[in-house]
C-alpha cells in the first residue's frame, strides 16, 4: 500500500489532469518526483508512530518502513533532478529538499540503522564515534530535518506552472501534505499531555551494566491508570534533565497485575495530589548508549518520568493463535525483559505449557536468574538457562508440534532461531519477534 498502491493514486490523478504537452514531454520524470514526495509523507506519518498500525504489525517494521521509504525517496528524487531540468526558484527550492533529504538519510542509516551497523564493520565504528560525538537527543533533533525537506518539496511543486493548474493533484496533495504536518503536530503535543507522567522510586544495579528503573505512576487526569499489555514496551524520559529529555524505549518487565498499587490520596505523584491508585512499572536497562550510562546517577528517587502509552506486538500475537498451543520462548541477554512477564502470565496465570530458553555471553548476565528457577518449579514448564550461546541442535530440541514461538535478543541471534525454526518446518505466521533496531 505505502509503496505502490497510495503513490499510483497520485501519479493517476495528476496525470488525468496535466497538460496533455507535459503528460506526453515529461511525465515519466514527473511521477519520479510524484512519488518521492509520497514516500517522504509517508515516512514522516510512520514518525508519528501511529498505536493502531504498532498493534497490527509492530513498531519496529514501523521504523524498518519508515527508512526503506526515506531511503527510496532519495533515488527517486537524484533520478527525477536528474532526468527534469529545472530553473530559478524551482531548481533552488528542489536542491535544498534533495540535500535535505540525503544528510537525513545519511544520518539516519549511521545513526539509527542498527542493523546496517551490525552486518558493515566500518559503519558500526563510524557509529559508535558519532554516538560518542552526539547525545540520544542530538540525534533525534538532528533526524527531523526530514519534515524541513518535506516542506522545501512543497515549495517546489507549487511554483510549476504546469503542476499548479492541474487542480485536483494539487488539492489531494495539500491535503495529504496537511494530514502528515497536523498527524506530526498532534504527536508531539500527544507526547507532553497525553503521556503519563510518574517519579522514581528504585535504581539498581542487577547485573553488570544492568539497572532496574521503577516508576511509580499516577492516574491520567481522567482518572484512569496506567494500563499495558505483557510484553509491552514503552519510551521514557527525564524531562527535567538536560540531555535526557527525548524519548528513549525500553520493555516492561513487569505484568499489569504486577504492578504495586498504592493509594495516591496521601501520596504525591509528578502532578501534585491525586486521588486514585498509582501503579509502579519496572524495567531492566542495560547501559548502551549515553542515555542509558547515565541512568544511575540521574534516577535519583523523586526524579520525574514521562512514559509514553505502550507499544508491542507479543500479547496480541498470542492472542491471535489458539488459546492451548505451547509456547517456546527464545532470549538472549537483555531480551529476557519482554518475555520475562509473559512467561510468568502464561505459564502461571493461564496455565500455558512454555519451553523458555535463556542464554548470555556470561552468567552474569542472565537476568532474573533465580526469579526464573522459582517459576520453574512453581509451573513445571521448562526452563534452559546456558552462558554463552546455543547450539544450533540445542535450539532446535525445542521445537514443538503445534507451538507459537517468540523471539527476543539481539539481531544475530533474531536471525539464526528464524532461520533454524524455518529450516524445521515452521510457519512465519507462528514465529513472532520484534526487532528493537530504532
Amino acid at each position: 500500500m505505502l509503496l505502490a498502491a497510495i503513490p499510483a493514486v497520485f501519479v493517476a490523478v495528476l496525470a488525468a489532469t496535466i497538460s496533455p504537452v507535459f503528460r506526453t514531454t515529461h511525465m515519466g520524470p514527473i511521477a519520479l518526483g510524484v512519488i518521492a514526495y509520497v514516500w517522504m509523507l509517508e515516512a514522516v506519518y510512520l514518525a508519528c508512530r501511529p498505536h493502531w498500525l504498532d498493534r497490527l504489525i509492530g513498531l519496529p517494521y514501523l521504523y524498518v518502513m519508515h527508512g526503506v521509504l526515506g531511503t527510496l525517496a532519495l533515488v527517486l528524487a537524484a533520478l527525477h533532478r536528474m532526468a527534469l531540468p529545472a530553473y530559478a526558484l524551482v531548481r533552488l527550492t528542489g536542491g535544498i529538499s534533495y540535500t535535505l533529504l540525503f544528510l537525513g538519510v545519511l544520518l539516519a542509516l549511521v545513526l539509527m540503522a542498527r542493523p546496517i551497523a551490525e552486518l558493515v564493520p566500518p559503519v558500526a565504528r563510524l557509529r559508535a564515534w558519532l554516538a560518542r560525538a552526539l547525545s540520544h537527543e542530538t540525534s533525534v533533533w538532528l533526524h527531523r530535518i526530514l519534515l524541513l525537506a518535506v516542506v522545501f518539496a512543497w515549495v517546489h511543486f507549487h511554483l510549476i506552472f504546469y503542476i499548479v493548474r492541474a487542480r485536483p493533484f494539487i488539492v489531494m496533495a495539500d491535503a495529504a501534505t496537511l494530514f502528515v504536518l497536523v498527524s506530526y503536530v498532534l504527536d508531539r503535543i500527544g507526547r507532553r499531555t497525553w503521556a503519563w507522567h510518574g517519579v522514581v522510586t528504585d535504581c539498581r544495579p542487577v547485573a553488570p551494566g544492568v539497572a532496574e528503573l521503577a516508576v511509580r505512576v499516577g492516574p491520567s487526569a481522567s482518572g484512569s491508570g496506567p494500563d499495558w499489555e505483557e510484553g509491552d514496551f514503552t519510551f521514557i524520559r527525564f524531562p527535567k534533565v538536560r540531555g535526557m529529555r527525548e524519548y528513549h524505549p525500553f520493555s516492561i518487565i513487569n505484568a499489569p497485575d504486577d504492578a504495586a498499587s498504592v493509594d495516591t490520596a496521601s501520596t504525591d505523584t509528578a502532578d501534585g495530589d491525586s486521588d486514585g491508585k498509582a501503579v509502579t512499572v519496572r524495567f531492566a536497562i542495560r547501559a548502551d548508549g549515553d542515555f542509558t550510562r547515565r541512568l544511575p546517577q540521574v534516577a535519583r528517587i523523586g526524579e520525574r518520568v514521562d512514559l509514553l502509552p505502550p507499544f508491542g506486538r507479543y500479547r496480541r500475537f498470542l492472542d491471535e493463535h489458539d488459546g492451548d498451543r505451547p509456547i517456546v520462548m527464545y532470549a538472549g541477554g537483555i531480551g529476557i525483559t519482554p518475555l520475562l512477564p509473559l512467561a510468568f502470565s502464561y505459564g502461571e496465570r493461564r496455565r500455558r505449557r512454555i519451553i523458555l530458553m535463556y542464554s548470555a555471553s556470561d552468567a552474569d548476565g542472565l537476568l532474573y536468574r533465580d526469579e526464573l528457577e522459582a517459576w520453574r518449579r512453581r509451573t513445571g514448564n521448562t526452563l534452559i538457562l546456558k552462558a554463552g550461546r546455543f547450539s544450533p541442535d540445542e535450539l532446535r530440541r525445542a521445537v514443538t508440534p503445534e507451538a507459537v514461538y517468540l523471539i527476543a535478543g539481539p539481531a544475530s541471534m533474531n536471525r539464526a532461531v528464524r532461520r533454524m525454526l524455518r529450516g524445521s518446518g515452521v510457519r512465519m505466521a507462528d514465529i513472532c519477534y520484534e526487532p528493537f533496531a530504532f
